[in-house]
């Protein structure tokens, strides 16, 4: 690689590096010069997610505002790795995700890979490289199912329940404090009353009379969960999930009913809220020029596939992970991360990145995994994998290059030193004390070959005959 302190903002790339791949590559790509604190290279797709060209850049890096860019939040994080970067040793990659200030005034989130670029001669990095990709649709993903977990916990922790009893007759017999905070009534002013008629929808009792005296006189059982509304005091309406049990005398005879009314009104709201949030979220997925899916991570059952991967595997919903996306596989692959995904306690933890060669459609991908709490409530593994045979070829290609370079040096011989020379025969003293013809020495000691003619002189001299 080139010496870093020979890179400015107009030199060109390595010749060994595909410039147009870059320029062309779906995700971020930048070199920054760590003597001159700037950027020497960004390409388009960097441009494009953060709003800043190369100039833009390297005046922050000339006004000492770099670290304006990132996140308070991040900024230790990126001091860190620039310094862990700048005492790296040789192919070490650090990776982080971290949130970047765009041109445009917003925060994006950027998930990076760098090392470093090149070296001075006593090994010391003098510029890094590094690649990132746009993640903030999967933050605010993450965040929206989050919230909306949230909510339905803090709905369920704040929950009150409304105890009812009504006699054969259906009217009131017994109602608990939080039940009449719920109506807006007092217990005196519902007692006696007709619950049905008084309390409930008229569209939700059609028929339930017949069906409710048919209970009280023991000939049909009583639902033990169901779900209506409720009239409250000024005509406002609660959605109630219910819970019932018959009430019997010491005979054994039955005298009403006792029910257990939660208020579900919210959790109603929140389940539509976190099933939009879920739509939205398969809706940016399925737009996604990358394998998307969501297994679970004790039976290995795919939950969800993105439309991409639809197209690249078939729709294998509901079918076991590494059967279908492994060739020939009869266990869980070797490289499976479902077990290093969550802390002790089953908890979620950051994400893991890996790259590998998946044998079934022959190409490489990095993969990016991640539990997540998934719409049932239950602990999956999101995985998200970007074709990179692209970079794999030029990783390749460059690497033969390298090669093939140091074949040709190591195939280089050179002459050095003081060559001690006959002064009358220009003969030559070899290493072993034998003296060579000139010719003979020069061809051992640098892979030259002579050919033999006549100089003009000594035609003359040797051969006047052919002097015309």
């Amino acid at each position: 690689m080139s010496d870093s302190k020979n890179l400015t903002s107009a030199d060109k790339l390595p010749s060994n590096m595909n410039e147009r791949v870059l320029e062309l590559a779906p995700f971020g790509i930048f070199i920054f010069d760590f003597e001159k604190q700037i950027h020497t290279f960004v390409n388009q797709k960097q441009s494009e997610i953060t709003g800043y060209t190369l100039e833009d850049l390297q005046e922050f890096g000339r006004n000492g505002d770099f670290m304006d860019l990132f996140h308070p939040d991040e900024t230790a994080l990126v001091l860190k790795d620039l310094q862990d970067i700048q005492q790296s040793s040789v192919n070490e990659i650090f990776e982080a995700e971290y949130r970047y200030l765009t041109k445009g005034g917003s925060w994006v989130w950027l998930r990076s890979r760098c090392s470093a670029f090149s070296r001075d001669k006593q090994g010391k990095p003098t510029a890094m490289m590094g690649f990132f990709s746009d993640i903030t649709e999967l933050k605010n993903t993450e965040l929206e199912l989050r919230t909306a977990q949230n909510q339905a916990r803090q709905y369920l922790n704040i929950a009150e329940v409304m105890l009812v009893g009504l006699d054969t007759n259906r009217r009131i017999t017994m109602i608990n404090p939080k039940g009449c905070r719920f109506l807006g009534y007092e217990e005196q002013e519902v007692i006696g009353q007709d619950w049905f008629k008084n309390f409930l929808l008229p569209e939700e009792t059609d028929g339930v009379n017949e069906v409710y005296a048919q209970i009280m006189a023991g000939n049909l059982a009583p639902v033990e969960y169901f779900e209506s509304h409720i009239i409250c005091k000024g005509g406002s309406q609660r959605l109630m999930a219910w819970h019932n049990s018959l009430v019997h005398d010491e005979q054994g005879r039955i005298t009403g009913i006792l029910s257990s009314g939660q208020d579900i009104t919210e959790q109603k709201a929140n389940e539509e809220r976190a099933k939009q949030a879920f739509e939205q979220m398969v809706t940016i997925l399925d737009g996604l020029e990358v394998v998307v899916y969501v297994a679970d991570m004790e039976t290995y059952e795919i939950l969800y596939l993105n439309e991409y991967t639809k197209k690249m595997f078939g729709d294998v919903t509901g079918n076991i992970c590494w059967q279908e996306f492994s060739k020939g596989a009869t266990k869980p692959c070797d490289y499976c991360t479902n077990n290093r995904l969550t802390d002790d306690q089953g908890r979620p933890t950051g994400p893991l990145i890996l790259e590998r060669l998946n044998n079934k459609v022959g190409a490489w991908f990095r993969i990016v995994d991640k539990a997540i709490t998934w719409v049932d409530g239950r602990i999956v593994r999101l995985e998200i994998a970007t074709d990179i045979n692209d970079i794999k070829k030029a990783e390749e290609e460059k690497l033969a290059l390298i090669q093939n370079l140091e074949t040709a040096l190591n195939e280089v011989k050179t002459l050095r030193g003081i060559i001690p020379i006959c002064s009358y025969c220009k003969k030559i003293r070899n290493d072993q004390g034998s003296w060579d013809l000139m010719e003979s020495y020069i061809e051992k000691n640098s892979g030259a070959a002579f050919s033999h003619g006549i100089c003009p002189s000594c035609r003359d001299e040797h051969f006047p005959e052919f002097d015309n």
